[in-house]
């Protein structure tokens, strides 16, 4: 198995994403909801920020542990990363 690993802030600023989920693993949708909105001031820099894609979900139950659920995990990975695509909306609906 692989440990999740911890970046920097300055990792984060010069990777610059153009997209962020929060979804830590054993935090739900509420607790990574509650940390983004702590982060936001360390987010402002980012593109993601910058174009409102910054996104939170509960990475306990879609992210964290294998099972049905994790297909759902992709789908909302997916619709955060397409949501202008309609061809891609299309086939997640």
């Amino acid at each position: 198995t692989c440990k999740s690993m911890q970046l920097s802030w300055q990792q984060i600023y010069d990777a610059d994403p153009d997209l962020v989920v929060i979804a830590c693993c054993g935090f739900d949708l509420k607790r990574n909801e509650k940390d983004a909105l702590a982060a936001r001031e360390l987010l402002k820099p980012l593109r993601a920020f910058k174009q409102g894609r910054i996104y939170a979900a509960d990475g306990n139950l879609y992210f964290a542990r294998p099972g049905p659920a994790l297909r759902e995990g992709i789908a909302i990975l997916s619709r955060c990363a397409y949501d202008g695509d309609k061809d891609v909306v299309n086939e997640l609906e």
